[in-house]
């Protein structure tokens, strides 16, 4: 997890990229039966946050393509806590689509129906919450006030 973290601090314009190519080696290594090469709910949170700082529509993607790998993970060890799905809220706040607060609000919904389908450690926060605002604040115009107004009132 450490060069995970690494990637995800360094500023890279590739840091997203680098960062998935180390968690995809890990997998390997763990495959090849290196049992402590074997990603952590830690490892996959730090590839999504590298691309989350990465900022764009496409690192939002793969940040939110990670985040479907843990969702549909038999590892129960890797299933998504509120620290991933934020993460991922995070990097559609920080994608600069138009289209940003819509996606942020649509992971956020699925984050709540994942809770209530008894991830309860997939429960959002004040974090969560902030996040999706923060996307729809930074798309613009009256319908995104609205839209981060009634995301205040959901928390």
């Amino acid at each position: 997890s450490n060069v995970l973290d690494a990637w995800a601090r360094s500023g890279s314009k590739d840091a997203g990229f680098q960062a998935e190519r180390v968690l995809n080696r890990m997998l390997e290594r763990s495959k090849q039966g290196f049992t402590q090469a074997e990603p952590d709910i830690l490892s996959y949170n730090a590839v999504m946050n590298a691309w989350a700082k990465t900022g764009g529509t496409e690192s939002a993607n793969c940040s939110e393509a990670i985040l479907e790998r843990m969702e549909n993970s038999s590892n129960k060890r890797i299933h998504p806590n509120t620290v991933s799905y934020s993460t991922v809220l995070d990097a559609w706040a920080r994608s600069g689509s138009k289209d940003a607060g819509f996606q942020a609000e649509r992971v956020l919904n699925r984050m709540l129906e994942r809770s209530k389908q008894g991830f309860t450690q997939a429960e959002p926060d004040i974090l969560s919450y902030n996040a999706v605002m923060n996307a729809w604040a930074k798309t613009g115009g009256t319908e995104s006030a609205n839209c981060s107004e009634a995301i205040l009132e959901r928390m």
